[in-house]
């Protein structure tokens, strides 16, 4: 396994940032094998659209199978240029169950579908597990 702290960088810590703008972004990618080809999970955590667009700007390996989808689902994050930039089979969101933010986001939602991305969310299927040989 292969794991890449994409985000945040050293200089985000000299500025003065939310925290969501230093929340950790976590490249996960197995080694190819006798089962298929390497497989990779995109770990975003609380980023927003700006964290967003730094990450494309730097030419960041955004590419995954499976993303976990940005702040919750929040209509501040998962923006169309991040998800053409990702292009996962599957999205997963960790919100609440009618939590009080509405996450996940209608707008988020719909950019999900019209790419064909499949939707996983917590409220709705419980606990979600990966492994490196497929998604479960």
């Amino acid at each position: 396994m292969r794991f890449d702290i994409l985000h945040p960088l050293a200089a985000d810590y000299a500025r003065a940032l939310p925290p969501n703008a230093r929340s950790c972004v976590l490249r996960i990618q197995s080694a190819p094998d006798a089962a298929g080809p390497s497989r990779v999970a995109l770990l975003a955590g609380d980023i927003e659209a700006a964290q967003e667009s730094q990450l494309l700007a730097l030419g960041a390996p955004l590419r995954a199978d499976l993303l976990l989808v940005p702040h919750h689902g929040s209509k501040t994050s998962s923006s169309a240029a991040f998800l053409d930039a990702v292009q996962p089979q599957e999205a997963w969101v960790q919100s609440g169950y009618r939590n009080r933010y509405g996450h996940p986001a209608g707008d988020v939602l719909q950019r999900l579908r019209e790419r064909h991305i499949l939707v996983r969310d917590s409220p709705h299927c419980g606990a979600m597990a990966w492994q490196s040989q497929g998604l479960q």
